[in-house]
């Protein structure tokens, strides 16, 4: 099968093949790394609350994209994109033969705080190798593949831990699998390393630096808090983002004490479901997000992620009776797959296009979102689990519902702000409104 989009000019379509391979490559070893806070919990023995540790960790990395932004604003894209890559898979590595529950979950942080890292270079690489009328198409196909694998390795994964069984009998396949999900990054990253990377007209890397210093880049990143629209942009990112974090790292947890799953059956409801969801409608979002203004998208796809807490929550309260409150998470697994992967390619790969300015600004305005992000990451997990120790599970959820769904208005509100204005009317509109 050909995923390459008929519609995609000829000149995109070696970007399309190289981001892809890297991109179906990094979502298998996505998977396994988003099981390994189950085998924390399920094999090691770790508790509750420190399962808040990868976010917490990885928010760091959102504060050092916000110096990386300006760093790379008018520098080659692709050492901040291998760099951190690499350092990634040197966290996975060593994760592999750490059977510590605390140090094995911080190493995990670690490589998500390198993960986070290397995002603004990519969305720099994005908009600058594929048409702005072609982008959310081209990110949309590659992420719905990414679903199947992302959705088959993560359930491959989970089959293998169920049967070696709990405790420390399955320390071996644990290694094993972090093992190889280090591996398939290290491939990825070397696919992409041969991208041939159309810079920007303006970006003359003959001429001096013009932030050479730590200071000087981050004072050219936080240029982007000068603009209104990218302020209210960020504002509401943070509600949507605060909320959305506020419950996600505590799911395995609620899925394993109130329905009381397993491996597979905590696989199946925070994996496999939502991607085999994602895999039907992210295309069409991408689309979406080609032919109209962004924050009609975003009020959609923060309607379908809040409407997610919201229903695991009247589970969480419904436990007495078993298949009512798994077919309320079912429901709300459903409505999160849905938006989920128009999610992925709004918030890192071509939302910031309405907003940035093309050229060096591009890295400089993701560091800023990337930093909203990291003020989630940080705070969010720790509230929730606060909310989690003292209102239980119900409470954490709702209060993560009442945030992403108020995002969802307020997305609504900017829609509403914007829809006369013919430059705002598309990302590529607004692209073009800069040309002589």
């Amino acid at each position: 099968m050909n995923l390459v989009p008929r519609e995609l000019p000829p000149e995109a379509r070696p970007m399309f093949r190289r981001h892809g391979a890297f991109a179906l490559l990094d979502a298998a070893t996505a998977a396994i790394l988003h099981n390994t806070p189950v085998m924390a919990l399920l094999a090691l023995g770790a508790e509750d609350w420190k399962l808040s540790f990868q976010l917490a960790i990885s928010s760091v990395g959102m504060f050092v994209a916000l110096l990386l932004g300006g760093m790379m604003a008018r520098r080659r894209k692709k050492p901040f994109l291998l760099i951190p890559g690499l350092l990634m898979v040197l966290s996975i590595y060593a994760m592999s033969f750490v059977g510590v529950p605390t140090v094995f979950l911080i190493l995990l942080g670690l490589a998500s705080l390198f993960e986070v890292a290397l995002r603004p270079a990519l969305t720099a690489i994005i908009r600058v190798n594929y048409p702005a009328s072609h982008r959310g198409l081209a990110t949309g196909r590659i992420r719905a593949a990414s679903s199947v694998v992302f959705m088959t390795v993560g359930l491959g994964s989970s089959l293998l831990m169920a049967w070696t069984g709990p405790g420390k009998d399955a320390l071996w396949m644990i290694q094993a699998q972090l093992l190889l999900a280090g591996t398939l990054l290290l491939l990825g990253l070397g696919i992409i390393s041969r991208l041939q990377v159309h810079e920007n007209p303006d970006e003359d890397h003959s001429l001096k630096e013009e932030h050479p210093t730590l200071k000087g880049a981050a004072s050219a990143a936080m240029e982007g808090l000068r603009h209104a629209r990218f302020r209210r942009y960020l504002g509401i990112a943070l509600i949507y983002s605060f909320g959305a974090l506020l419950y996600v790292s505590f799911i395995p947890v609620l899925l394993k004490d109130d329905l009381h799953l397993s491996y597979v059956g905590i696989t199946l409801l925070t994996h496999v479901l939502p991607s085999l969801l994602a895999l039907l409608s992210t295309t069409a979002l991408g689309r979406l997000a080609d032919r109209a203004n962004p924050w009609k998208a975003w009020a959609v796809i923060r309607l379908g992620w809040g409407l997610d807490p919201l229903l695991m929550a009247l589970a969480s309260l419904a436990t007495a009776f078993a298949p009512l409150a798994l077919l309320l998470t079912v429901a709300g697994r459903i409505c999160r797959g849905l938006v989920m992967g128009g999610s992925w390619i709004l918030w890192w790969q071509v939302g910031l296009n309405h907003f940035a300015p093309p050229g060096a600004d591009t890295t400089r305005y993701m560091g800023l979102l990337m930093v909203v992000n990291g003020i989630s990451r940080l705070f969010a997990p720790l509230l929730g689990a606060w909310i989690l120790q003292t209102g239980g599970g119900s409470a954490v959820l709702s209060a993560g519902a009442l945030l992403v769904l108020g995002s969802s208005l307020l997305s609504l509100r900017e829609f509403y702000r914007e829809r006369r204005q013919k430059r705002l009317k598309t990302i590529e509109s607004y692209e073009h409104s800069f040309s002589p």
